[in-house]
């Protein structure tokens, strides 16, 4: 299962071996939870002018190859036309979708992160996980979280949706909170407090681990990290 994270910056090669650029991101359908295309950079005329960004449909066994081999190998000998591309896709590159650091969003309307990282399927480009984040303090308190491709709908026009069951079913893949035994930070997803919510719940499982720790040293390193905290939430009260 290839991740879009692996596919960025990998070379594209032709039918002759020859280097045809770099791929730059990976395109989602408009509406489909589906990759679809490659936004590929060239390399550089007379190796100092840049050119702009190519394309180039997904096909199926190329994404078995990128994930195989580190490359990803195109059937033609130069990068095709953006029309034939459109063709192929039934969908103006224009219209495709960066989904990396997109929006995320639950069915019923609550903000629920942004994208870290997709995994797809060699075959189809259909998505098979969505790897959600909530920002840096978030995921070092509660871990990013695995959406599975079944509860990953499409773009909507401002971001991506996961069905709103996402949120019974969210577990975390690591983090402080999860080390402390903390979880009940998992259902919280409003955007604005979602920091503040999941740093919570880590400050105040250190509070267990500091009546656990017998040494002097313990403490004093749980009274660092609680400084630290509140640093992070003066930080986010003061909007900056």
């Amino acid at each position: 299962m290839p991740a879009i994270r692996d596919l960025e910056k990998l070379p594209v090669s032709g039918r002759e071996g020859n280097y045809l650029g770099t791929v730059q991101s990976v395109l989602f359908d408009p509406s489909e939870p589906r990759a679809v295309a490659l936004q590929v950079i060239p390399p550089n005329l007379a190796v100092v002018i840049e050119r702009k960004p190519r394309f180039l449909p997904l096909r199926p066994g190329m994404l078995a190859s990128a994930a195989d081999e580190g490359v990803v190998a195109w059937d033609g000998k130069k990068l095709p036309a953006k029309a034939a591309v459109a063709k192929e896709i039934g969908a103006s590159v224009d219209d495709t979708v960066i989904w990396r650091d997109m929006e995320v969003r639950l069915s019923t309307g609550e903000r629920a992160g942004y994208v870290h990282d997709v995994g797809v399927s060699r075959k189809t480009g259909k998505v098979l996980r969505l790897v959600l984040s909530e920002g840096s303090v978030a995921d070092f308190a509660v871990g990013k979280r695995e959406v599975p491709g079944e509860l990953v709908g499409g773009f909507d026009g401002t971001a991506v949706v996961v069905d709103a069951s996402f949120r019974a079913l969210a577990q975390s893949s690591g983090g402080l909170a999860a080390a402390t035994g903390k979880g009940a930070a998992y259902a919280r997803y409003g955007a604005d407090k979602a920091a503040e919510a999941a740093l919570a719940a880590g400050v105040a499982g250190l509070g267990m681990l500091e009546r656990s720790f017998r040494s002097g040293l313990g403490r004093k390193a749980v009274r660092g990290l609680r400084r630290a905290g509140k640093h992070v939430r003066k930080t986010i009260d003061g909007g900056t």
